[in-house]
């Protein structure tokens, strides 16, 4: 431009272009302190990039963006659970006094060394009562002193003695105190009267064979007391009178009555007869020998043949055969009784057989039982015989039958390549008629049978076949035979004559004609693609660019022509150049460059085709300082392949992709470090136990590993132990099968506390139960718990049957010393009803009770009733629904 003077002036602009300066934060918070607020911007979550801020620089006046990565640290949440006995109330835990148990009772909290965040211990207290049970127990009077827990017992009482130990579940005292009931022993005398006859005789389930005073003693256990009753058995057998009486009657006379027995057959003990004695009141038996004498019966069995009859026989006359056709009666000189003879006659006819045989005509003339047959027909000779059995003439008459001699001709046509064959075991070597023959005997008439064989003897057909084609046409398909060449006698193909039925064959001859093959070269640059050659268009180069088929009318084939074409490059070359800020201006080929950009020169090569160079050239930036920073890491911070274990501040400067100063920045290296806690827990061999996400059922040490977003380890070690469980088990008191509406005793074995069952209702708890049994079957489960409080079961079936038998005593002596001072039954069975009425000799009714267990004590109206003798009735109905009713009389004794 021109100056004021005229002269020129000239102004340089001095361009400066400031960078945007970007930068990173990172923070780390923990979880209680979100939402978190930065640079006026409330955050909920932590991330990369969760927030971005951007202000003017002071410096330059360009903006600077800051991009915050926040981390944000859990908060450790620990559940401690202990278990104590109520006596270590109140308790002491890291520093606070507890009184009393719970969940979440109290929580303890510290600063995590690893995220820098508080964790929280929460407390669970279980606090175990002291234990206190009551065992009841029954004994009889002869099971005293007994030993309990290693106490020795002489008396009973509610408090007869007391047993305290530590609970193996919860490790705390437990005290159970015996109460104890002490039962008498029962006995009682029954006199009974027995016949002779009717020894021996069952009496309670024993066998008595003999009288006498205490002919059996009958001992049970006491329905009410569980105690042994005992009767005593007094038995009085008064005799039997016996008799015979012998008579003897004809067979005839048969059946026989006697003293109004109908007797239908003799014998020593044909008849019995008894009366009851009016001395012993026990029966008195007269026997009957019954002697029959038999009617004589005897059977005549004649023959007689068809001509002799009629037949005269003791005096009868028979006109025909069969059994019992005439019956002879006389009176018996030693019995007295009749005797009957019985006529079986059997009159044989005159027999007549016809006899059928065949013969071979050159069995002719055949000889027959001494007659010679010339011919064959029906009834050409007789033959007569005295029969052996019925002593009357047989005769047979022969039918004779001449059977020929069969024969006959087998047609066979083979190929000339089935010769020889074998037929009927014969080898045949050539055709013509009667070229062999077969004898064998009919199976129809037993004759032999004679086959010729006529044989005609096919030949095999042949013949040649000639084909020209050109190679282009391989492989070539021919009656379904792939060729790849050319040749004499190259494929054969043979099939099945239809009028000799033999194979044919032809045989091929293939004349294969080449084709005529020539190449051109040409050459073009590459810039000359797609390329016309032929009407072809060619987009490549190569040996076989493109080929061009013409016909040749000489050998009938096609003759190609193949393109050879050398396509030259054009070269396009790029240079790629990277310089710093500090290195501009850039001389290339005599021109300058100080900017970034692409600059091209063109030039003809040495292969006479066109060609460019161009150079891309990249300047970088001047280099910027940024925001410092900071770099944390657990345990050893490692950057820029460095390794730091204390915190430090380095100088850092950060290159580009071309090696030229990009950023100066410092940046603050943190190292931070690693947080461990272990927690305990316990199960049983069935449990199975959940923790963050995954299921545990094995003893063993576990680790879960919590990684911050500084990369810090937050380790949380799990110590479980998984018990096994302690199987429990049931024994009881049955030696034999029980009575319905019996209770019975049950100890369970293998735990440390117990629940029983039956049939589903909880009845009990403690490791003895007294199990009343209600039902024909009884299921008892036992549900236990172990030491380590893991639960096992076991059960049993108890079938219990109805008990309907009472044994009523005949005397009792109410004078207050404890033995038989009541009256009443005793049974092992427990009745669903019960009744018992007692009544004095005039009929006046005592007493009354509904209860088995409720028994007469000898008094009326509050006095004692006098001595003698009272009768009793009752009635019961058992456990089955049948009833039964009991009277007779007791003597009361004082």
């Amino acid at each position: 431009m021109s100056a004021v003077t005229g002269c020129d002036s000239i102004v340089t602009l001095n361009l400066v272009v400031n960078p945007l300066i970007n930068t990173t934060k990172t923070l780390t918070i923990c979880n209680s302190q979100l939402p978190y607020t930065w640079n006026g911007q409330v955050l909920n979550a932590g991330g990369n990039a969760v927030a971005t801020y951007t202000t003017a620089s002071a410096v330059t006046g360009c903006d600077s963006t800051t991009t915050l990565n926040l981390i944000v640290n859990p908060v450790i949440n620990v559940v401690k659970n202990i278990t104590i006995c109520a006596s270590q109330l109140p308790y002491s835990w890291n520093g606070q006094n507890i009184t009393a148990g719970g969940t979440a009772v109290a929580t303890y909290t510290t600063a995590s060394s690893a995220s820098n965040c508080d964790s929280t211990t929460t407390l669970n207290l279980v606090v175990n009562p002291l234990l206190t049970a009551t065992k009841t127990m029954t004994k009889c009077a002869n099971q005293m002193p007994f030993i309990w827990n290693g106490i020795n017992v002489t008396a009973g009482g509610p408090a007869a003695a007391t047993f305290t130990t530590t609970s193996a579940v919860t490790g705390c005292d437990s005290t159970t105190t015996l109460s104890l009931v002490v039962n008498p022993l029962l006995t009682a005398t029954k006199a009974m009267t027995k016949c002779a006859n009717q020894m021996p005789f069952v009496w309670n389930g024993i066998n008595v064979t003999a009288g006498g005073p205490a002919a059996a003693v009958f001992t049970t256990a006491s329905a009410v007391t569980g105690c042994d009753s005992t009767t005593t058995l007094n038995l009085t057998v008064k005799p039997v009178l016996t008799a015979t009486k012998t008579v003897t009657i004809c067979a005839s006379q048969l059946p026989y009555s006697w003293n109004g027995i109908n007797v239908t057959a003799g014998g020593a003990t044909a008849a019995t007869y008894t009366m009851t004695s009016p001395t012993t009141n026990c029966d008195s038996i007269t026997t009957l020998n019954l002697v029959v004498n038999p009617l004589i019966t005897a059977v005549a069995n004649k023959v007689r043949c068809a001509n002799q009859m009629p037949y005269v026989w003791n005096g009868q006359t028979v006109t025909a055969g069969g059994n019992a056709v005439a019956t002879y009666t006389t009176a018996s000189l030693v019995t007295g009784c009749d005797s009957t003879t019985t006529l079986n006659l059997t009159v044989s006819p005159v027999i007549n057989v016809t006899k059928n045989i065949s013969v071979c005509t050159a069995q002719m003339p055949y000889v027959w039982n001494g007659i010679t047959v010339n011919a064959g027909g029906n009834n050409v000779a007789t033959f007569t015989t005295s029969a052996v059995n019925g002593g009357c003439d047989s005769t047979t008459v022969l039918n004779l039958t001449v059977n020929p001699v069969i024969t006959a001709v087998k047609n066979l046509t083979k190929c000339i390549n089935q010769i020889p064959f074998v037929w009927n075991g014969q080898t045949v070597s050539a055709g013509g008629n009667a070229v062999a023959t077969f004898t064998t005997a009919s199976m129809v008439t037993g004759c032999d049978s004679t086959t010729t064989l006529n044989l005609t003897v096919n030949p095999v057909l042949t013949a040649t076949k000639n084909l020209t084609i050109c190679s282009g046409q391989l492989p070539y398909t021919w009656n379904g035979i792939t060729l790849g060449a050319g040749g004499t006698a190259i494929a054969t193909f043979t099939t099945t004559s239809t009028i000799t039925n033999c194979d044919s064959s032809t045989i091929l001859n293939l004349n294969v004609v080449p084709a005529l093959t020539a190449t051109q070269t040409i050459t073009i640059c590459a810039n000359q693609l797609p390329y016309s050659w032929n009407g072809l268009t060619v987009t490549a180069g190569g040996p076989t660019a493109a080929s061009f088929s013409t016909f040749t009318p000489t050998s009938n084939c096609d003759s190609i022509t193949t393109l050879e074409l050398i396509v030259k490059p054009v070269h396009h070359v790029v240079i790629d150049s990277n310089v710093c800020h500090a290195q501009v201006p850039v001389i290339w080929n005599g021109q300058s460059y100080a900017a970034t950009g692409n600059y091209t020169q063109n030039y003809t090569s040495s292969l006479n085709c066109d060609s460019t160079v161009t150079l891309n050239l990249h300047v970088s930036q001047a280099p910027a300082t940024l925001q410092p920073k900071e770099v944390s890491d657990c345990g050893t911070v490692v950057y820029k392949g460095n390794s730091y274990n204390t915190n430090v501040t380095v100088k850092d400067t950060v290159y580009n992709a071309w090696g030229c100063d990009s950023t100066y920045q410092n940046v603050y290296i943190k190292v931070l470090h690693d947080y461990v806690d272990t927690i305990k827990a316990e199960i049983c061999a069935y449990q199975n136990y959940e923790w963050i996400g995954d299921t545990y059922n094995q003893s063993g040490m576990y680790r879960k590993q919590f990684t911050s977003a500084k990369g810090c380890d937050s380790t949380v070690n799990l110590d479980l132990t998984v018990w096994n469980v302690s199987q429990v088990s049931i024994s009881h008191n049955l030696d034999d099968v029980p009575c319905m509406d019996d209770s019975i005793t049950v100890t369970g074995y293998g735990g440390v506390s117990y629940t029983w069952k039956l049939n589903g209702v909880e009845v009990g708890t403690g490791d003895q139960g007294i199990i009343p049994l209600g039902n024909r079957q009884n299921q008892i489960v036992l549900l236990g718990t172990d030491e380590h409080s893991c639960e096992s079961n076991a059960n049993i079936m108890i079938e219990a049957i109805a008990c309907c038998d009472l044994m009523i005593p005949n005397a009792f002596s109410p004078n207050g010393d404890g033995l038989n001072d009541k009256f009443g039954p005793e049974t092992i069975g427990n009745p669903r009803e019960f009744k018992m009425m007692i009544f004095n000799r005039f009929g006046q009714l005592l007493f009354t009770s509904l209860s088995v267990n409720n028994k007469w004590d000898g008094s009326y109206l509050g006095k004692p009733c006098e001595m003698g003798t009272y009768f009793f009735k009752v009635i019961s109905k058992c456990t089955n629904d049948v009833e039964t009713n009991y009277k007779g009389d007791i003597t009361l004794i004082r």
